[in-house]
């Protein structure tokens, strides 16, 4: 049997991929069927594809297939042998001895015998050929149809995933630029409040409103929104602290002083009327270089020293003017007398009669402020003193010029750090607005602090949202009469322009000589435009004309008019 069980083996394998060689155009054909059925739902449905995975897949599942359709149509021992029989003409002798097994009769054993000398002269190509397979045309046919496809349908989105999938993209970038955006944002303002020794910029304390994880671009903005807020207020508060207003009650000071006649120290007095401390530090720090160098003559020094007195004179001057509040505690009905003592005008102001606490904490500003500027004039007019009286005894004046730099750079760096917050103000508004306009907001739309809480605050009791054109209404202006009550001034405002009726003359033609004298200063030094001489000298002149109509005695009637 041993001959036999070869051929049987042999003949089991030929059949085995006979079987596979034909049902590969069949699987084929059906993976380009499908790979057909992807092309087309990539270009019609956006569905996106990975074709090298496919073809992979495609080519690995039809051999799969056929693999699986041949070993499920394999036929067992018994059919072989009744098939090789007929195709080889045997007469049913390897059957037979198959039926027969290890049966040892006589008749058993010849059968058997005379089937294995038969087995060994099968020839199994001849019994059973291969044959060209006859659906060869279905995968080619496929491959045609998918190239048709690939080239000939364009791409389409009818179910809209497409837009979906650029939507989800967009969406995700704008999540992204947003967040970059709050980031450098969180970045900027925290260094701009470092240097000015603000660290928490966390917003407000409120937990309620704050979003835990903004996840939309609206979100991510109004968060960004509500730590700038925060920062606004914060500046805000800064701004209006009593230093600043020290600072800008000097600058009124120093924009009252007149030049003390020609000499060394015009520019330095300059700088000063123009509250340009940092200017008025650099001038005086080249004077007194100048002097420790020993390049002023005796003539220069001897100016220098006058004008050193002038200035200590009007610094005095300065020093004691408190006409503003003495006005403005007199309207509060508050005595003056209590200006020189802290204490006793600010236990005044609190216990003064028909304020309210809003002006009673402005009016506290203002004495504070005043008395600050005073101070600082008072400090300056003793430098300026003790500098002049050092030149008077033949020395350099240097201690005294010494105190009035160190003073300089006081103010100076006070007005840096205004200026800073300034800049910090500017950087806050503007991005306020930026995102603003990110979240919709613009002109006649919400403000920038309606918009970050927009969605948390949602719409009033009982109240609906309408549009514009839903609301139908009519205005009309009308005047509203009021009465003005008493309370002090609680701020002014110096317009440039020609005397208005009813405004102080003595503070107008004060102010015109200041504004004459620097402009002639200005001209003299060369540090205004030469295109602009004529055109100060003319407006200062017909200034000064005015002053001096506005201050001159009215002529007595003559005898000759009625009376």
């Amino acid at each position: 049997m041993h001959d036999v069980n070869i051929v049987l083996r042999r003949a089991a394998r030929r059949l085995f991929l006979d079987r596979l060689i034909r049902s590969l155009p069949i699987t084929m054909a059906i993976a380009l069927v499908a790979l057909v059925a992807a092309r087309l739902l990539e270009q019609l449905a956006a569905i996106p594809m990975d074709w090298t995975a496919a073809w992979i897949a495609a080519g690995i599942g039809a051999v799969l297939a056929s693999l699986i359709i041949a070993t499920i149509a394999a036929r067992d021992r018994a059919a072989v042998a009744r098939l090789i029989d007929e195709r080889a003409e045997l007469r049913e002798s390897l059957s037979t001895a198959l039926s027969l097994g290890d049966r040892n009769d006589p008749w058993s054993v010849a059968t058997i015998e005379d089937a294995q000398r038969r087995a060994k002269g099968v020839d199994l190509r001849r019994a059973l050929p291969w044959s060209f397979p006859q659906r060869w045309p279905l995968p080619a046919l496929a491959a045609v149809a998918f190239a048709v496809i690939w080239f000939a349908v364009p791409q389409a989105d009818l179910f809209g995933r497409d837009r979906e999938r650029e939507a989800d993209a967009a969406e995700r970038q704008e999540i992204a630029e947003a967040q970059a955006e709050a980031e450098t944002i969180d970045e900027e303002l925290r260094t701009m409040l470092a240097k000015l020794g603000e660290e928490d910029i966390d917003g407000p304390e409120d937990g309620a409103l704050e979003t835990p994880n903004p996840s939309t671009p609206d979100e991510i903005r109004r968060a960004a929104i509500r730590k700038l807020t925060a920062a606004k207020d914060r500046l805000d508060a800064l701004k209006s602290n009593s230093e600043n207003g020290v600072l800008d009650a000097i600058k009124d000071q120093m924009r009252q002083l007149r030049q003390p006649g020609m000499g060394p120290a015009n520019e330095v007095v300059s700088a000063l009327q123009r509250g340009d401390f940092a200017k008025a530090s650099e001038k005086l720090g080249e004077l007194m270089n100048q002097i420790a160098q020993g390049n002023l003559s005796d003539e220069q020094k001897k100016k220098l020293q006058e004008q050193l007195e002038n200035l200590a004179e009007q610094l005095e001057k300065l020093a004691q003017e408190r006409k503003e509040l003495e006005r403005q505690l007199k309207q509060a009905g508050i005595d003056p007398a209590v200006m020189n003592d802290p204490n006793a005008l600010r236990e005044a102001i609190q216990n003064a009669q028909g304020l309210s606490d809003q002006q009673k904490q402005q009016l506290m500003d203002q004495a504070e402020c005043t008395q600050g500027a005073c101070e600082n004039a008072g400090q300056m007019a003793q430098a300026m003193n003790q500098a002049a009286q050092q030149m008077g005894e033949g020395g350099d004046g240097m201690q005294g010029m010494g105190q009035m730099a160190d003073m300089l750079n006081d103010l100076e760096m006070m007005a840096q750090e205004m200026q800073q917050i300034g800049a910090a103000q500017d950087f806050v508004w503007g991005k306020i607005n930026d995102l603003s306009q990110c979240l919709g907001g613009g002109e006649g739309e919400m403000s920038p602090f309606q918009l970050w809480d927009e969605g948390k605050a949602g719409r009033g009791q009982g109240g609906s949202q309408m549009s514009a054109s839903d609301a139908q209404s009519n205005t009309t202006k009308v005047k509203a009469p009021s009465k003005t009550g008493e309370g002090p001034i609680i701020g002014t405002t110096m317009v440039e322009g020609e005397q208005v009726r009813g405004e102080s003359r003595a503070q107008f033609v004060e102010l015109v000589e200041a504004g004459g004298q620097a402009a002639a200063d200005a001209i003299e030094s060369k540090t205004a435009p030469r295109e602009y001489h004529d055109a100060l000298k003319h407006y200062f002149g017909r200034l000064k004309a005015k002053a001096e109509a506005e201050t001159a005695p009215e002529a007595p009637p003559s005898e000759s008019e009625p009376e």
